[in-house]
């Protein structure tokens, strides 16, 4: 399908290659930085052996992100990405407004893709609804390439509202569908044994800069939302390099359990009680579409009626301070 939308919306046979490379490319150099990081691990866990102390040679959560990602390919995936394609195709079919593919607009489709990336990847951020099924990917306190595919179930929601305008808007969707697999630098930025990388960081999602995404530090939590760019954090003023606090991995909803099951639906068990429990129809629409950590909070069983700001269970999610473990890794 997608071979012949790059062979029939694509009119610059360079591009065409450019993106034909980029998929067989990054292949092979997700496969090598894989095998670096198992290297990286083993030595580790060597080391560690040696000094008489207990590390994992692979994380405790690997196998739940390799459940998870199992369950999101075998149920919506495939769902999701035809909901998208097709009404984004409804939508340009409908409109009047076209932007052709050339070396002039170029620059306008990346930048649109890139677009599209961070604004559905905000939305997961800032609508508690869609943060009930972000948090999943959010919630291993680990970071390394398995956390790349530690998936959620229903992300192609927020792509959706955000990739129809652009398809309105005149962006051919196959071709915007194409340019956004640049994000698929993403994968290998899912590490916390790379380091910094100098000016690319601050232009570029690296490592580091897709760490500080993952850690739940406030300084750090709901920044660097970009796909392979960080040129829409750096317009909308949610660009965040790493400082020297270190970096805390996880949600702060702990969900301390690597059953598949809870993890999916762990962040949704806070969003039904307090949907049920919101005194007004008004309170029901913030829980659903606040920002996590803004909206009414239900106390938790045997604690006084009303809302909560400190419950035991279900802690603020934008903390002002965290306490740092002893295995918190430096940025």
């Amino acid at each position: 399908m997608f071979d012949k939308l790059i062979n029939e919306s694509i009119g610059l046979p360079q591009v065409q290659h450019l993106l034909k490379d980029w998929s067989g490319g990054i292949i092979v150099f997700v496969a090598l930085l894989l095998a670096v990081e198992l290297m990286l691990r083993t030595f580790e866990w060597w080391t560690a052996k040696q000094e008489g102390r207990e590390r994992d040679l692979l994380p405790k959560d690997a196998i739940v992100n390799l459940l998870t990602t199992s369950i999101y390919n075998l149920t919506l995936r495939a769902f999701g990405a035809g909901a998208m394609i097709g009404l984004a195709f409804f939508a340009y079919n409908h409109s009047h407004w076209r932007i052709p593919l050339n070396w002039w607009t170029l620059p306008a489709y990346v930048l649109a893709a890139e677009f599209w990336s961070y604004f559905f990847h905000r939305m997961m951020h800032e609508m508690r609804l869609f943060w009930a099924d972000h948090s999943v990917h959010h919630s291993s306190e680990e970071f390394d390439f398995t956390t790349a595919e530690r998936f959620h179930l229903f992300e192609w929601v927020p792509k959706v509202i955000v990739y129809v305008p652009l398809a309105m808007v005149g962006f051919h969707p196959g071709v915007l569908f194409l340019f956004t697999i640049l994000a698929g630098i993403q994968l290998i930025c899912h590490t916390a044994r790379f380091g910094r990388w100098g000016w690319w960081d601050t232009y570029f999602v690296s490592p580091t800069i897709h760490g500080v995404h993952h850690a739940r530090n406030p300084i750090y939590m709901d920044r660097n939302l970009g796909g392979a760019l960080n040129f829409w954090d750096h317009v909308f003023g949610t660009y965040q390099n790493a400082t020297d606090e270190k970096l805390i991995y996880g949600i702060t909803h702990a969900v301390k359990s690597n059953n598949p099951i809870k993890v999916l639906f762990w962040e949704y068990t806070f969003l039904a009680r307090d949907l049920w429990h919101a005194p007004t129809w008004k309170d029901r629409l913030v829980v659903l579409f606040g920002r996590p950590g803004e909206t009414f909070e239900a106390p938790p069983k045997g604690a006084a009626q009303g809302k909560s700001t400190a419950q035991e269970d279900a802690p603020p999610a934008k903390p002002t301070s965290v306490e740092l473990p002893t295995d918190a890794v430096p940025a």
